[in-house]
Order: structure tokens, then sequence, then C-alpha cells
């Protein structure tokens, strides 16, 4: 998957989008000058576009047959005393569970690989496989952005640490934000530190560090909001897919830790990344795990019913005047389609956009920019 390597629209911070097709996607998205893109899987893509392009593009691919809207996704909570009670587990005398054996696919902000806690007392490491979706490189055609690094090249950089000399230079991959690593220790520590020991002591790792969203982290920089690492769908799709090629390839039982979650979606399980996650759990040998979430009282959702057709229903929406950019969206259960008019503070109207199939229309205002909902 060559193309995608070279795309200066994914690096510039255009928005990119999990699409589904079927036919000669990738022949089809190489003649766009416009837009760029490479498959995932068999029927999933990633395309990189700007917005207002976007039904220009299905019209010119053909074998688009849906664009999943986006959603941000950012680290979910880091709570050691939450699993404090799972020594219960290790210590029960009729079971001799460790891990050992299993792999744990871990998609988060990477992981420092020359912890002594992932390595072994050979100096061999535990980590089986690395994808660093962040690291520039043209040269490695098994995923569409990044680099893949080996057992072999990452236990080479730990012998060049141990001699001294830059591991860098071999597995050029750090976790600077420490929390995949924080992750990775609370899971399977192997107790080098006789004060830490994992759930999971004598698992091994395969790791996939997220690529973050340029274009999420502009909008939420225009904000006033602080540096906080935010990643994009179609990056933690291609992640599990990742993991779960190699489990397959391995032929090996795995643990597939999602690091990350969001608010946004449809939460009816239909969109792309909800309904590829049912597939890998009918899998033998692979589950998936992830946090639940502590937003239920935040008020981040609501909910309404519109009882017959030409009825008009309105949600307020409190939005702060320092935000520069808001979006929002709204859901319909099908076949039902709606009409939404965008109403500001100060009276001014979009008029109603109407809903039509894989389209989508944008309204501004002159207090916020809005996004409007996707109807399919």
């Amino acid at each position: 998957m060559p193309s995608f390597k070279k795309c200066n629209l994914y690096y510039a911070g255009f928005p990119n989008y999990l699409v589904q097709y079927r036919g000669d996607f990738q022949g089809q998205i190489d003649n766009i000058s416009y837009a760029c893109g490479d498959k995932i899987t068999d029927t999933i893509a990633v395309i990189s576009i700007a917005p207002e392009d976007l039904n220009r593009l299905m019209k010119d691919v053909p074998s688009i047959l849906y664009i999943n809207p986006r959603s941000k996704y950012v680290l979910q909570e880091v709570s050691p005393s939450s699993v404090d009670n799972i020594n219960a587990i290790k210590i029960n005398p009729y079971l001799d569970l460790n891990g050992r054996g299993v792999l744990i696919g871990m998609v988060d902000s990477g992981i420092e690989y020359l912890n002594e806690e992932f390595i072994r007392e050979d100096d061999t490491s535990r980590i089986v496989s690395l994808w660093d979706q962040t690291v520039p490189d043209s040269t490695d055609t098994s995923v569409y952005i990044g680099r893949t690094f080996s057992n072999e090249e990452i236990t080479n950089a730990i012998k060049a640490y141990r001699n001294n000399q830059y591991p860098y230079l071999i597995v050029p991959s750090k976790d600077e934000v420490g929390h995949g690593t924080q992750m990775a220790g609370i899971i399977g520590a192997r107790g080098y530190n006789a004060d830490v020991q994992g759930v999971a002591s004598g698992c091994e790792f395969v790791i996939v560090k997220l690529f973050e969203s340029i274009n999420f982290r502009n909008e939420l920089q225009a904000n006033g909001i602080t540096y906080t690492p935010v990643y994009n769908d179609s990056e933690v799709l291609a992640a599990i897919y990742y993991l779960q090629s190699v489990a397959v390839r391995l032929n090996r039982p795995m643990v597939i830790y999602l690091g990350v979650g969001t608010t946004e979606g449809s939460h009816d399980g239909n969109n792309l990344l909800s309904r590829y996650l049912t597939s890998i759990g009918k899998l033998r040998g692979i589950v998936t795990v992830t946090g639940v979430g502590n937003e239920g009282a935040s008020e981040g959702h609501t909910s309404g019913v519109i009882k017959q057709t030409g009825d008009v229903a309105s949600i307020e929406l409190r939005v702060p005047r320092e935000m520069k950019y808001f979006s929002f969206t709204i859901w319909l259960i099908k076949p039902n389609r709606a009409s939404i008019n965008v109403i500001s503070p100060n009276g001014e109207s979009s008029k109603f956009i109407k809903a039509k199939a894989n389209e989508r229309g944008c309204c501004k205002t002159n207090i916020v920019s809005f996004v409007a909902a996707h109807f399919f």
C-alpha cells in the first residue's frame, strides 16, 4: 500500500475518513488529484480529503459505498487502583494464570521498549511486533502509514542500548505520552521491580502506536484547549486489523486492549468500527477489552422523538463564546430522514438543510461553524 505514504493531504492535516467500498477502490482513488486513500481490509479503506469535496468524491469513485462520520478518540484514564484485587486470581493455588503463551495487542500511545519490565532476563524483548504509525517511512509497504518493527529489531536496539549505543537509530519509536507504557505495565510488567508486576506477567506484546490526528488537534487548539493527544477512528481500526493479522499469522491467542475511547458515534453498533469489532468477536482466540467510560453524567448526549411527518423538534445547545469550532451529529433510526436548521443566538438561521443519501451539507453562523449531521 505505497500510495498513502506520499499523501501530502494526510500529513497537512486534512480530515481522513473510513469508507466502505466494493470493487477497484485503489485504482479509482489513485486517479483522483484532490484526495488520496488506501485499503485497510478487503471492504474498508481510509481516505484523506477536504470535507467540501466528499460529495464530489462519491461520484468520482463509485466503488465507495459509504463514508463513515468521523469520531475523536482520546486516551482513557489510567487507574491502577481499579485492578488492585486482581492479585487474588494470581495467588489462587488452583490456577496458574500468568499470561504465558498469550499475546496482548495494545492500541495506545506506544511503549517504552527499553523499560526493563518488557525485557526478558536474557535481554530479548517481550514485544513480538511494533507498528509505529508516526514514523515517517516510505519503504514499509505492509502498512499505509508509519513502519513496523520485528522482535529481532527491537532486541537489537536493546543490545545497542546495553553497549552504550543509540538504540533509536534501530527502532526510532518512543512513548512520549507515557499512557501506553503505563497500561502495558498494569497488564504485563514482568516484575523486574519487585513492587510492580502486571496481571499477565508472562505474556508477550504486539504494540500499535497511534498516529495523532493533525486535523482534530488543530480544532482543539483553535478552541484554546491545551495539548491533548487525539486520534481518528481510521487509525484505530487499522491498528486492530494489524493486531488481528499478527495473531492469525502466528496462530496465537490474543487479547486486544483499546487504550482510547470516544463519546461520539451512533452508539447502535452500526458504524464501521463497531461492525468490525463485532466481526473480530466471532474469531476464536481473539477478544477485545476496553474501558466503559465515565462521562454518563456529562450531558453530552440528548434524544427526542418526532412523531409525524412535518413535525419540528428543537434541541438547545449551549456553546461557550470562546469556542471557534463546534460540531455535533444527529442520528436517526433508519429508514427515517430529517432536515436540520441551525439558529445562532442572534437569530441567524441556516434554513432547513434537507437530508440526502450519501451526501453531506455544511452551514456557518457568525458565532460558530457547525457541521450538519450525516444522513444515510
